[in-house]
């Protein structure tokens, strides 16, 4: 079989299983396996594949057409130029997120020096992204889950950053439940924020990731509130708060914040989306 026909074969396969941007993710899975994109292909269409790599292909083919997420097939995402490993049990990097990095950014680089926390760090993508390009600055990622922070280790280690702490523990708790935290400048969190009721109703891709990293509780919210009532009082006074939420509700989580910060604003993303709330403590 020629590398053209494997081609071709795996996306038809993606594409009878209605897979979305099948040809997207077939070439994904092509350069993976066969280390080729797209002009390799063109040149070399013809050359005959070779069977151990397009067993490979397949069975990486038959994965996505069941609705593995590709990133999880791949093992690795990019988010903000960076690629960050990811699997089973993390939720996977979305380029909305890239959002609070910039808004993060820009407190920073006023700052200098500062304390950061990423809370429901997942794979850490937010806070080790910022600690790589603010070498002064000490992050404190913290996760409940175990198989999450199995990647944002390993991620920490593939770009040897050395000012991140990595906390596994129940942000429920609450800043007092983490003794070994200093006061934050910045407190950044990505949290769970789909109602528990959605859940079931969410595109297939979406079932492979992580419940814990999904689900905000009856409406959503949970998890604000948590952070309104015992994280936000123990940001330094002047600090900067950000989050991300669903579209429909930044204005809520903006009402629950506003008793503890000085000062709140919605921010859309870059698709033009209601997605964050952002605060001056």
């Amino acid at each position: 079989m020629t590398i053209g026909a494997v081609y071709q074969k795996g996306l038809q396969e993606l594409q009878k299983n209605q897979i979305g941007d099948a040809e997207f993710d077939c070439m994904q899975l092509l350069q993976f396996v066969f280390s080729m994109d797209r002009s390799a292909l063109v040149l070399h269409r013809e050359d005959e594949a070779n069977p151990e790599l397009v067993g490979q292909f397949f069975e990486k083919i038959c994965r996505r057409k069941e609705g593995e997420p590709l990133q999880y097939i791949l093992g690795f995402w990019d988010f903000y130029d960076k690629t960050y490993f990811v699997g089973k049990g993390v939720l996977i990097p979305r380029p909305e997120t890239e959002t609070i990095v910039d808004m993060a950014r820009e407190i920073i680089e006023e700052k200098k020096s500062c304390v950061v926390f990423d809370l429901c760090t997942g794979s850490g993508c937010i806070g080790l992204t910022l600690a790589g390009l603010y070498p002064s600055c000490q992050f404190y990622l913290v996760d409940i889950s175990k198989d999450a922070l199995f990647y944002a280790e390993k991620n920490r280690e593939s770009y040897h950053l050395s000012n991140v702490e990595i906390f596994c523990g129940d942000i429920a708790e609450g800043y007092l439940g983490f003794q070994k935290l200093p006061m934050p400048d910045l407190l950044l969190s990505n949290p769970p924020y789909i109602p528990s009721k959605e859940i079931a109703t969410l595109q297939r891709e979406l079932s492979f990731e992580p419940r814990t990293a999904l689900d905000g509780g009856e409406n959503g919210l949970d998890f604000y509130h948590i952070l309104a009532k015992k994280w936000l009082p123990y940001v330094k006074k002047g600090g900067f708060v950000a989050v991300e939420t669903g579209e429909e509700q930044t204005e809520e989580i903006e009402r629950i914040f506003q008793s503890e910060l000085h000062s709140t604003k919605r921010v859309l993303d870059a698709f033009g989306q209601p997605r964050f709330v952002c605060g001056i403590r």
